[in-house]
């Protein structure tokens, strides 16, 4: 048999975050402490950025990543302003739900007035498990998992863990 190396190769992976035509997808990024989750959030943000979207962000755990809160619309950090940040970027999805029906849109064009609007939410587990915020966090992004991508409102979502329970125990997420 033939021997499977376990090394890197050192070569750069090229990976297309976001396109103005076909907008951003729902994203988890997932990994240890050092693994690059927070290199590989800001070059999802940095995507989205250059292409005129309307980040918000959601650190419950603070500012860990604050060249993504330069590029973002709007930041929560900590618990109670990451809630905030996950409520504002629901209430936009919402709004667009809502208009769509009206406009009776099948699928979203960008506008300047209307842009993607990815919520970039890191170290999920923290709201998604929380006592106090749980239960409308998981709704929220319940929400933007069935709906949001086809609004123009991905769901970009980090953690450490990725297990079900971390994700509030909702397979829907």
């Amino acid at each position: 048999g033939r021997k499977i190396s376990s090394k890197f190769s050192g070569f750069p992976a090229r990976i297309q975050l976001h396109d103005p035509q076909l907008g951003g997808q729902h994203v988890i990024v997932a990994g240890v402490t050092g693994s690059g989750k927070g290199g590989t959030l800001q070059l999802i943000a940095l995507a989205h950025h250059i292409n005129r979207s309307a980040i918000i962000y959601a650190d419950p755990k603070g500012s860990s990543n604050p060249a993504i809160t330069k590029m973002a619309a709007y930041s929560g950090l900590g618990e109670d302003a990451a809630m905030g940040a996950l409520r504002v970027w629901y209430h936009g999805l919402k709004h667009r739900i809502d208009a769509s029906a009206i406009v009776e849109m099948k699928n979203f064009k960008p506008s300047p007035n209307l842009p993607w609007a990815p919520l970039v939410f890191d170290e999920a587990s923290t709201l998604l498990t929380s006592p106090t915020y749980k239960k409308e966090a998981v709704y929220i992004i319940k929400a933007g998992a069935s709906k949001g991508r086809s609004m123009g409102m991905p769901v970009v979502l980090a953690n450490q863990i990725l297990q079900l329970t971390e994700l509030g125990s909702e397979s829907a997420i």
